[in-house]
C-alpha cells in the first residue's frame, strides 16, 4: 500500500511538472511570437523611412545642383533656395517624428492630438513631390479650392495623404 501512495504521489508530481513545462513552452512560444512580429514592424517601418528620407533629400540635392547651375540667374536660385528650405524642414521634420517615437516607446513623450494649416502643408508637399514627379517626366497638378484656406487637418490625415502622393510618383 505505501509503494501505491508513493507511486501515486510522484506520478502527480511529474504531472505537475510536465505541465509547468507546457506552460513555460507556450509562453515561450508566445514571445518568440511577439518578438517576431515586433521585428517584422521595425524592418517595415525602416524600409518606410528610407523611402520617406529619400524624396526632400533627393529634393534637396537636385535643387541645390539647380541652383549652382543657375547662379546667374538670382531669381531663380531664390526659388531654389525656398524649396530647398521647405525639403530640409520637412526632412528635419520626419527626423523628429523618428526621434519622437523612441521617446513615445520609451515612455518619456506622450502624444498630443494638434491640427495644421492643411494649405500650407500642401504647398509644402508640392514642393517636396514635384521634383521626383518631374524627374519621372509625371506632372503634378493639385487644385486648391478658395474655401480651403482656413482649413485644418488632423496629423493622421496627412500622413495617409502624404503615403498617396509619394505613391502616386513611384
Amino acid at each position: 500500500m505505501i509503494i501505491v501512495i508513493l507511486l501515486i504521489r510522484r506520478a502527480d508530481r511529474m504531472k505537475r511538472q510536465l505541465d509547468e513545462r507546457i506552460r513555460l513552452q507556450e509562453a515561450l512560444s508566445n514571445a518568440l511570437s511577439v518578438a517576431e512580429e515586433a521585428n517584422r514592424s521595425k524592418t517595415a517601418f525602416l524600409n518606410n523611412m528610407s523611402h520617406d528620407i529619400r524624396a526632400p533629400m533627393n529634393a534637396i540635392m537636385g535643387f541645390t545642383d539647380l541652383a549652382v547651375s543657375h547662379a546667374d540667374n538670382k531669381e531663380q536660385v531664390l526659388d531654389y533656395l525656398d524649396k530647398i528650405s521647405v525639403s530640409s524642414h520637412h526632412l528635419l521634420s520626419l527626423i523628429n517624428d523618428v526621434l519622437d517615437m523612441s521617446r513615445i516607446e520609451s515612455g518619456k513623450m506622450t502624444l498630443n492630438d494638434t491640427e495644421v494649416h492643411l494649405p500650407e502643408l500642401i504647398h509644402e508637399l508640392r514642393v517636396i513631390i514635384n521634383s521626383s514627379a518631374s524627374a519621372k517626366k509625371i506632372k503634378l497638378y493639385i487644385d486648391m479650392h478658395e474655401g480651403m484656406n482656413g482649413h485644418l487637418a488632423k496629423p493622421y490625415d496627412i500622413r495617409a495623404m502624404m503615403k498617396l502622393l509619394k505613391k502616386l510618383t513611384e
